[in-house]
């Protein structure tokens, strides 16, 4: 189970275009995290699978 400074908010900005429908699993999330990171030009800041830098964080949860 994902847990830190990750919540549900977050994950819902994630299932908006980078989850499919009905996949819940945590390696969805991660899958979809690392996806995002790479669309939203953050790669340099893309960490090892299950963190997030913290830049990235705050600009997810500005999405949300």
């Amino acid at each position: 189970m994902l847990s830190g400074d990750l919540d549900q908010a977050d994950v819902a900005v994630l299932r908006s275009g980078y989850i499919e429908e009905g996949n819940t699993g945590d390696d969805a999330v991660l899958d979809a995290l690392s996806a995002y990171v790479r669309t939203e030009t953050f790669e340099e800041r893309e960490q090892g699978r299950g963190y997030i830098d913290r830049a990235v964080l705050e600009y997810v949860k500005g999405r949300g």
